[in-house]
């Protein structure tokens, strides 16, 4: 029942994604200018495309780097635990097989 409240509708979603591009889009206003002012416009189109671009490429190469830490991180963090478990696993055989040796008379150092 929680999950419901915490998860939106699909049209809920969809109504505020709309609402968000509606305030970032500016409308192309372009109706009445001369053949200068239209080639201007283009350019300034072109440079703000460009821009974008190339923040959107550093967003996703940023991302993917953080991919690449988070998952590098998790390994060596699991890795590290596996080689404590696997070495205290040894210690403990090793303990066991000496007392189990020591005992049996068998042993002797």
């Amino acid at each position: 029942m929680q999950e419901g409240k915490k998860s939106k509708s699909k049209e809920q979603l969809e109504a505020e994604k709309k609402a968000i591009l509606k305030q970032r889009i500016v409308k192309l206003e372009i109706d009445g200018l001369s053949q200068s002012a239209l080639a201007e416009k283009a350019k300034e189109l072109h440079k703000s495309i460009s821009r974008l671009e190339g923040e959107k490429y550093d967003l996703e190469k940023r991302f993917k780097t953080q991919q690449v830490d988070v998952s590098t991180g998790l390994y060596m963090k699991f890795s590290g635990r596996v080689r404590k478990q696997a070495a205290c696993r040894y210690q403990g055989l090793k303990l066991w097989t000496n007392f189990f040796l020591t005992c049996s008379g068998s042993y002797t150092k």
